[in-house]
């Protein structure tokens, strides 16, 4: 879990904190050293090899694990220890495959060597072994999604990711994004538009004043307050009930799907055409857990599947797969960010509004203000050993 947790922190980032990370109290360390982020992945996937091979069915078995535990609301509960560490096992090596899977634009031969362990080790196999949180909504509360009911802010949906729902009659579309009758006060609303035909995304670039004023081109503010586009659905996807997915067996079958493509593991179109297809029924079947859901159907799933825009084929294969990874992880924003940095899929338009991202992407977050104060000289170093601490500086993996 260290290694998921730095992963997500050096994908975001770039170099961070380490070595001497958490060691304020053990080894009174209280401004640690950034640390080069190829460096610390190096040691991620070194922590990932140890903590897989510790591994024993034969030791405790911990009945407070919180996804695969014996509580009512673990991912999957299992009842002994072999149960237990079969599913940390896959899911260790689920992400050392997607670790593995980050060196494919810097190093695709490191990238396919890691992804042949991984692969060999045995990964996630069905949503049985998705790694999540679940929460009931009131005592316990999806955090971010939660705070989307602070209604001082809008969350609009954006064009692309709309477009692309409509385009292809995404059975999904409806659970993730509604529009609401007052755009400002969407919990009042609590039967919104969630048929797929009338919603529509927020254009990239474009300003309130453009969109409020240009009544040609856009579809201008919603008479009730806001503008009329569509926002993130509070009632299912993002409802404080929902659960909170880290690592999933849909994720996992679409990087299989791309190491396929690539060669990378044995099976070629054939195969990632199964691991494709397998992952999006896998996504689409977990939506039953999500409140105020009813359950996509076989058939629904078959019939997009078959789309004419989602249907497999091997000349368009990485753009359909990593397609399908940004609309999995709609709601993992780390992880969608990072897989679009590393595939450039989905072929989206950069944001054009102005020269600071020089006509490209953002490629980074910048480090948060409280480090400039609390840790200013190992902040200091490590803007400049990233080349900047700008948002198109690039962590090492997208080099």
């Amino acid at each position: 879990w260290k290694a998921q947790t730095f992963m997500g922190l050096v994908d975001t980032y770039g170099d961070v904190p380490y070595f001497d990370a958490g060691k304020a109290v053990s080894n009174g360390v209280f401004f640690p050293a950034y640390d080069d982020d190829a460096i610390i992945y190096d040691d991620l996937y070194k922590e990932l090899q140890e903590a897989i091979a510790a591994l024993n069915p034969g030791g405790d078995y911990v009945a407070a694990d919180l996804f695969y535990g014996a509580n009512s609301n673990a991912s999957t509960k299992t009842t002994t220890s072999a149960e237990q560490v079969a599913k940390w096992k896959k899911l260790g090596n689920s992400l050392l495959l997607r670790l593995g899977m980050r060196y494919s634009k810097l190093n695709p031969s490191k990238a396919q060597t890691i992804v042949a362990e991984a692969f060999a080790g045995g990964v996630m196999t069905s949503n049985a072994d998705n790694a999540y949180v679940k929460y009931d909504g009131s005592t316990y509360v999806h955090a971010e999604n939660n705070g989307l009911r602070n209604f001082s802010q809008f969350n609009y949906a954006a064009e692309p990711f709309v477009d692309q729902l409509k385009a292809t009659e995404d059975p999904r579309a409806r659970y993730m994004i509604a529009t609401y009758i007052n755009a400002g006060q969407i919990q009042n609303d609590l039967n919104p538009n969630t048929d797929l035909e009338d919603q529509y995304g927020v254009p990239i670039g474009i300003t309130t004043g453009q969109i409020t004023s240009d009544l040609v081109t856009y579809r201008g503010a919603n008479p009730n307050g806001g503008l009329a586009y569509s926002q993130i659905n509070i009632y299912a996807v993002g409802s404080p009930a929902a659960p909170d997915f880290y690592i999933t067996y849909a994720q996992t079958s679409l990087l299989l799907a791309e190491a396929a493509k690539r060669g990378w593991i044995p099976g070629g179109d054939a195969t990632a055409q199964t691991h494709y297809e397998n992952a999006i029924e896998a996504d689409m079947q977990v939506y039953s857990l999500y409140p105020t859901v009813t359950p996509i159907s076989a058939t629904a799933i078959d019939n997009y599947i078959a789309h004419p825009g989602v249907a497999y084929n091997p000349t368009d294969a990485l753009e359909l797969i990593n397609t399908q990874y940004w609309i999995v992880n709609f709601r993992n924003g780390t992880e969608a960010f990072s897989n679009f940095r590393r595939t450039g899929l989905p072929a989206l338009l950069p944001n054009d509004y102005n020269d600071n991202l020089n006509g490209g992407f953002v490629r980074r977050l910048t480090y948060p203000d409280l480090e400039g104060s609390a840790n200013n000289a190992n902040f200091q170093a490590a803007s400049v050993a990233i080349g900047g601490d700008n948002l198109t500086s690039k962590v090492f993996w997208d080099n």
